[in-house]
């Protein structure tokens, strides 16, 4: 849990390498118990093949506040060649 309260207000952000198309999830408020619930998808425009050599999708998980900047929980970079 991010928040003094003892929750945090989790939502994810991806991208291709290059930041350029960022997409986010909508936010779970107040989840309590470290597992944040989407019934959401992201879809994304991919040429194939790529001008680089490169599918590595980043996926990172945030905890949102409104006062100061987002608090970053993990992160992972899938190859998806």
């Amino acid at each position: 849990m991010m928040d003094a309260e003892g929750t945090s207000d989790v939502f994810i952000r991806t991208f291709f390498d290059s930041r350029e198309c960022t997409k986010e999830t909508d936010t779970h408020f107040r989840c309590q118990t470290g597992k944040a619930s989407f019934n959401y998808r992201l879809l994304f425009d991919v040429n194939y093949p790529r001008k680089k050599n490169d599918y590595a999708l980043q996926v990172q998980a945030y905890d949102r506040d409104f006062f100061k900047s987002n608090d970053i929980i993990g992160e992972s970079k899938i190859d998806l060649k």
